[in-house]
Parts: C-alpha cells; sequence; structure tokens
C-alpha cells in the first residue's frame, strides 16, 4: 500500500501484545535524519549522542525522503 502514495488507503494493524520502545528519537533536518532525544538509562545512551547523523537503521538506508515509510515498517508495523 505504500507504493500507492494514497492518503486514503492506510492499514491498521491489530494491537501489539508486546511494546518496546527505542532508547532513542530521530528527526529530519535538512535532507538528513540525526538523533534528537535519548531516553537516559537506555542502552541507545551508552551508544548515541544527541546530533549523531543516521544513515542506517537495522541495514535499512534512510534518507529524507524515506524516513516516513522507515518509521511506519519498524516502529509501527
Amino acid at each position: 500500500m505504500l507504493s500507492l502514495h494514497d492518503s486514503h488507503v492506510f492499514f491498521i494493524p491489530p494491537m501489539r501484545t508486546n511494546r518496546s520502545t527505542p532508547g532513542f528519537s530521530m528527526e529530519v533536518i535538512g535532507d538528513k535524519i540525526f538523533v534528537v532525544r535519548i531516553r537516559p538509562g537506555t542502552d541507545a545512551a551508552t551508544k548515541l549522542h544527541v546530533g549523531d547523523q543516521v544513515l542506517a537503521f537495522n541495514n535499512y538506508k534512510i534518507n529524507a525522503k524515506n524516513f516516513e515509510d522507515m518509521v511506519y515498517l519498524l516502529q509501527i508495523l
């Protein structure tokens, strides 16, 4: 459905039984993706710093154009 690029077509996945939240947040700034927040006490806090540029996430190369698709695929589904 992502390839349709139609705002009227969407998928609502079933509720998850196990919740997991990443220890950091990323945002698009200009045409690059950067780490903007890190939750203290997480594994991410030992490996990342605010301002680090993100080139790939779980071997999935990301950029400003496919960032929203990556968030949808890896964090929502």
